[in-house]
Order: structure tokens, then sequence, then C-alpha cells
């Protein structure tokens, strides 16, 4: 009898043992933690569809099916995702507290949109400062498309690393596909709250095989996207150069 007991005791004790360590390891808080962080720093909603999993090499955080929205209830998200994975340390899980300084995004379609009303939306209202960020891209596309005129560019299958610093200078780094050519991407902007107003610094350098293209100057996007500075193509046959920077030589 006294045998049956001591099981007993035993079967209940690994059962709160386990009850306790699922209350503590379930990551399902982190949705709603990540979503205050992003509508404090962001000023937008941020949904998450697919649930939360926790991750043990390397320990982090997973939240499946993410959408970042636009500044309007009408407008498209600004951000889709497959998946986000944020780090976290064992202290951050007793804690329920996340860093999201470090995130990488999966399969994330990133749209950068002006609607006909000339609103662009990544126009950020944040309610608290956000200090510096990187995000890793992977198997993602970005795209701008202006409601206004029609001008239109993307890339896909990128594989990105994005810093943007506590004052807004944004630089990207990696690769991505552009007009069918897998090309090497670096890009700086200065300013980006200033892209869609007077403009900012802007430099830009992509490179495939045979084939580059060089921009230093300004960007803006106020009335039409354009680029003011000086620029170089270059290729073993000029109209394919041209063409692959977008200008039509007939």
């Amino acid at each position: 009898m006294r045998r049956w007991h001591v099981w007993a005791a035993a079967g209940m004790v690994a059962l709160v043992l386990f009850l306790a360590g699922w209350l503590v390891l379930a990551p399902g808080w982190a949705i709603g933690v990540t979503r205050d962080m992003v509508s404090a720093q962001l000023g937008r909603r941020l949904d998450v569809t697919g649930g939360a999993y926790l991750q043990l090499s390397p320990l982090a955080v997973r939240l499946d099916g993410v959408k970042l929205a636009g500044p309007s209830e009408d407008s498209d998200a600004m951000v889709t995702a497959a998946s986000m994975t944020i780090p976290v340390s064992p202290g951050q899980l007793l804690g329920r507290t996340l860093d999201v300084s470090n995130i990488s995004l999966e399969q994330a379609s990133i749209g950068f949109l002006i609607d006909d009303r000339g609103q662009a939306n990544w126009a950020f209202a944040p309610q608290v400062p956000g200090g510096a960020i990187r995000i890793s891209l992977t198997e993602s596309s970005l795209r701008y498309f202006d409601s206004r005129n029609g001008q239109a560019l993307s890339m896909s299958d990128a594989a990105l690393a994005v810093d943007i610093a506590a004052n807004g200078e944004t630089t990207l780094r990696g690769t991505a596909a552009i007009k069918g050519r897998l090309a090497r991407v670096e890009a700086f902007i200065k300013a980006m709250n200033r892209v869609h107003g007077d403009g900012s610094p802007f430099d830009l350098s992509l490179s495939a095989p045979d084939l580059s293209f060089v921009f230093n100057g300004r960007l803006a996007t106020a009335k039409v996207l354009s680029l003011s500075g000086t620029a170089s193509v270059s290729g073993p046959g000029l109209h394919a150069a041209l063409r692959w920077a977008g200008i039509e030589t007939g």
C-alpha cells in the first residue's frame, strides 16, 4: 500500500512539473506582447493567424501567419509573412518579455504602396521612440507601386539583411531576383520618412553576371518616383544593360 502511495505522489509531482513547464514555455503570450510593441513603435496593427511556437535550437519564438496592416482599415497590408522568428533567452521566456531588435521573416511580401490620394503606406505614426532593428528576409519579395501613375518595381527570391538605425537610416544588403536576374543588392536610404517628402539621399548598387548598375544621389516619390544624381550602367551590351536598368532604348 505504501509503495502505491509513493508512485501516486511521484505521478502527481511529475504532472505538476509538466504543467508548470508547459505554462512557462508555451509561447502563446508572445503574440500579445509583439502586437503591443508593434502598435507602440509603429502605430500599426499586427495580426498573427497561425499561432506561436517555441524553437529550441537556436532558442526562439516563431509566429506564423503574420500581417502588418497598412495606414488605414481599407488599405492593403504592408507586410505579410509565413513566419516571424524572434530570438529569446531563458530569462525572457520566464519573464515573458521579447526583444524585437533582431527578427527574421520567411516568405515575406513587403509592399511600398502609394494610393490614389498620394498617401504612402510607409509613413508611420510611432507612439514611442524605437531603437535600431535588423530584419532578415528569406524567400521574400519587395514591390513598389504608385496608384497615381502606375509606376511599379519589384524584386523576388530575396535573401536580405535590412538594418534600420534609431535615426531612420536604412541599409539593405543581400541578393534578389530583378527582372529575371539574380543580383547582389546594396542600398542606403538616409531618411525613409523624407522619401515621400523633399526626398532623401540614396545610394544603390546592383550587380549581376555581366551587368551592373550604380546610383548615388537622391530618391523622392512625392509626385513620381524620381532619382536625381549620378548613375552608371555597365555590361557587355549597352542595350541589354539599359533594359535591365529599366531604360528602353528601342
